[in-house]
C-alpha cells in the first residue's frame, strides 16, 4: 500500500522492498510511473480506470477524460506488461493468473505492508495480518460503541494508512455504509457531514474538535445521527476537546471520542466510549488489549508514573519487514511471557485507568547539563497566549557545548496581524518565565504560516530541525508556506 504522493524514489524502494511482481495503479498514473519498472522487480501492471468503480456514472468530463486515457493507455503501453483490471480479475487475459494460487488459511498469515509515518526517522513497514485485521472488526464490535449494520461512516483517512484501511474492513464486516472521500479538506468537512449524515467519524484533533467553528453546523440545531466522533492521530488539547465535545452535545450529537493508534497496533489501540471521557485523555484499551507503563529495564511502573507506554494486544504488526533490529526493538518478551510493543511513547495512567499521552521517547530533548525536556510541556504552555494557534518545540544543537540539545519553539498565529513579532516574543517569553522551570524555556521562537507535513499529514519534526541547521531548507520551506 503505497501512497500516490510518495517521491518516486520511494515507491521504487517500497516496491523493491516488498519483491513486489505486481503494480496496480489508475491508468491516469502510467505516464509518472513509465520509468520505474525496469529499476524494480515487478513484471505486471494491473490498471484500474476511473470508470471502473463508478457505479452511479462519472460526470460527462471525467468521463470523456477516462475513455480517452483508457485508449491512449492501450496504444502507448500495448506492451504485453500492462493489463486491464477487469481482465486480470476476470482471467479473460492470457496469462493473467499465471501462477497465482489460492493459499489456505494458516495463522499469523500477512495481510498487507503499510509504512510508519516517519516523523522521527525513515518510515518502517509494519507487516499486518490477516488475524489482526479481523481482531480489531471485533474489538470495535464488543467495544461499546454504538455500531448497528447499515450504519453510515465517513472515511477521511486515505487507505494506505492503518486506520483508513482497518476502517473499510471494519465497516464492511459490521455490515456498514462506507462513505470514502479522496482527499480531506477541512474547508468541506462540515459540508460533508451535513451531505452524508455519517453515524460515525474520525479525524485530527483540530478538524474535529474546530467543527464548533463551522458556521454551517452552527445554524444545525440537530445533529443526533452523529454517534462517534472521533479523533486521534495526536492529543486533543483538553479545553479544545471539552469545547468541540459541548458543541456536539448541544446539538444532540455525541461527545468527540479521543483515542490512541499506531501502525504497529494495527492503528486504534485505546478510545473514550461513551460516558466515559476524561477531557484531554486517550480513554481505555479497546477489547482484548493491556496496557501499561515501563521504565527503560522494563519495569513496571505505578499509575500517575510517566514512562514508555507499551501494550499487548491480538491485533500487534507481525514485524518490520526485512527489519530484524527495528522489530527486535519494538515488540519485547517481558517477564511475564508476553509480546508487548514498545509504542516510543512517553505517558502515564491515572488511577481510574484512562491513559494520557504526553510526548515521543524520540523527540525528548537532553540538554549538555543532562536534563531532559518533554518538548509538548513548552508547546502547551505557549499555546495558552491568546493569539497562538499551535506550537511545535523541537530540540536543536547547542553550538556552545560539546553535546546535547535546546528547545526551540515554531509557532502559528491565530492572527498574526494583531501583534508585532517583539512584542509577541516578549509575552510567550514572561509566560514561559512564569509557568516553566528555567532550563525549560526556548532558545529560540520563529513563527511560520503552516507547518510542514509527512505524506501521513503529521507535522514533520524532523524537517523542522533540519530548517534550523540548513539555511537553504529553511529558505525553500518558507517559499512555500507563502504560496
Amino acid at each position: 500500500m503505497i501512497d500516490p504522493r510518495t517521491h518516486i524514489k520511494g515507491i521504487i524502494n517500497y516496491t523493491n522492498e516488498a519483491k513486489s511482481d505486481k503494480f496496480v495503479t489508475l491508468n491516469l498514473f502510467n505516464n509518472k510511473f513509465a520509468s520505474i519498472f525496469d529499476q524494480t522487480t515487478v513484471n505486471q501492471v494491473i490498471n484500474y480506470s476511473l470508470r471502473d468503480s463508478a457505479i452511479k456514472g462519472l460526470p460527462t468530463s471525467l468521463n470523456i477524460a477516462s475513455i480517452l486515457c483508457s485508449i491512449l493507455s492501450m496504444i502507448k503501453y500495448n506492451d504485453g506488461m500492462h493489463i486491464n483490471y477487469e481482465d486480470f480479475v476476470n482471467s479473460n487475459y492470457k496469462g493473467a493468473h499465471p501462477t497465482v494460487n489460492i493459499p489456505e488459511y494458516e495463522e499469523n498469515m500477512p495481510l498487507t505492508i503499510v509504512h510508519t509515518g516517519g516523523t522521527t526517522g525513515h518510515p518502517k513497514g509494519a507487516v499486518l495480518s490477516h488475524d489482526g485485521f479481523n481482531a480489531m472488526a471485533w474489538q470495535y464490535k464488543y467495544s461499546g460503541l454504538d455500531l448497528k449494520p447499515k450504519d453510515i461512516l465517513l472515511n477521511i483517512m486515505p487507505p494506505w494508512l492503518a486506520y483508513g484501511f482497518n476502517m473499510i474492513h471494519m465497516s464492511l464486516v459490521m455490515g456498514m455504509e462506507v462513505v470514502m472521500i479522496p482527499k480531506f479538506d477541512s474547508k468541506t468537512f462540515d459540508k460533508n457531514i451535513l451531505k452524508y449524515k455519517p453515524n460515525h467519524f474520525a479525524g485530527v484533533p483540530s478538524s474535529v474538535g474546530g467543527l464548533k467553528n463551522s458556521k454551517i453546523l452552527q445554524k444545525q440545531k440537530d445533529l443526533s445521527f452523529i454517534k462517534t466522533p472521533a479523533c486521534g492521530g495526536a492529543g486533543i488539547e483538553p479545553q479544545l476537546h471539552k469545547e468541540g465535545s459541548d458543541f456536539l452535545k448541544e446539538r444532540n450529537a455525541a461527545e468527540i471520542a479521543s483515542g490512541y493508534a499506531l501502525t504497529e497496533s494495527n492503528s486504534v489501540f485505546s478510545v473514550c466510549i461513551g460516558n466515559n471521557i476524561k477531557y484531554g485523555s486517550a480513554g481505555f484499551p479497546l477489547p482484548g488489549g493491556t496496557m501499561g507503563i515501563f521504565d527503560s529495564q522494563n519495569n513496571e511502573l505505578n499509575y500517575n508514573e510517566k514512562g514508555e507506554l507499551c501494550i499487548c494486544t491480538p491485533t500487534r504488526m507481525l514485524r518490520y519487514f526485512e527489519n530484524e533490529a527495528e522489530t527486535n526493538k519494538s515488540l519485547q518478551i517481558h517477564a511475564d511471557g508476553k509480546v508487548w510493543i514498545h509504542t516510543g511513547d512517553i505517558a502515564c495512567i491515572d488511577n481510574d485507568g484512562f491513559l494520557w499521552i504526553e510526548d515521543r521517547i524520540k523527540n525528548v530533548i537532553i540538554r549538555s547539563d543532562g536534563f531532559k525536556i518533554y518538548p509538548n510541556i513548552i508547546a502547551k504552555v505557549i499555546e495558552t497566549h491568546k493569539y497562538v494557534k499551535q506550537c511545535k518545540v523541537v530540540g536543536i544543537t547547542d553550538h556552545n557545548a560539546p553535546q546535547g540539545q535546546l528547545p526551540k519553539a515554531y509557532i502559528i498565529l491565530e492572527n498574526e496581524n494583531k501583534i508585532g513579532y517583539k512584542q509577541l516574543i516578549d509575552e510567550i517569553n514572561t509566560i514561559c518565565q512564569t509557568m516553566l522551570p528555567e532550563y525549560y524555556i526556548p532558545n529560540k521562537f520563529e513563527t511560520l504560516k503552516t507547518f510542514p507535513l509527512t505524506p501521513n499529514g503529521k507535522i514533520d519534526e524532523i524537517f523542522l530541525r533540519k530548517m534550523e541547521e540548513d539555511k537553504n531548507i529553511k529558505g525553500f520551506y518558507k517559499i512555500l508556506a507563502r504560496k
